[in-house]
């Protein structure tokens, strides 16, 4: 069952981390078994004419999308995963399971904030000053 207009539109920088979190029901509206399920979320450009996606994360790897409970899933994003990325997109979870089949189960926006106060990875290196 795909819950459409699970808009994101609020608390969302570019380049901060962020776990998103899904519940996901079958048809009666119960915990849908994930034990097994292969789990896709894509990030996606909003602009109505050529759709590209941006982002995408798979329950193939647990540091991505993680089954934490009966019918619970979170995507984690990096700070690396937004970097650049400001605006109005658009985002579909996609579920695929032994007994229940595939499908889009969620769909919705997603506005990042602009962020200019974002770290960036490659100056960790400690900076020394000389004093004169």
């Amino acid at each position: 069952m795909t819950e459409e207009k699970q808009d994101i539109l609020e608390d969302f920088y570019e380049a901060d981390e962020k776990d998103i979190q899904f519940t996901i029901v079958d048809q009666s509206g119960d915990p849908l078994d994930l034990d097994g399920a292969e789990i896709t979320w894509a990030l996606f450009s909003d602009d109505g004419k050529n759709p590209h996606v941006e982002l995408m994360k798979s329950s193939k790897k647990e540091d991505e999308i993680e089954v934490t409970g009966a019918g619970i899933c979170v995507v984690h994003l990096l700070p690396g995963d937004t970097l650049g990325l400001y605006g109005t997109y658009r985002y579909q979870l996609h579920v695929v399971t032994a007994t229940q089949g595939s499908g889009i189960v969620s769909s919705g926006k997603v506005y990042i904030n602009r962020s200019f106060a974002k770290r960036y990875e490659t100056h960790t290196a400690p900076v020394y000053l000389q004093g004169g």
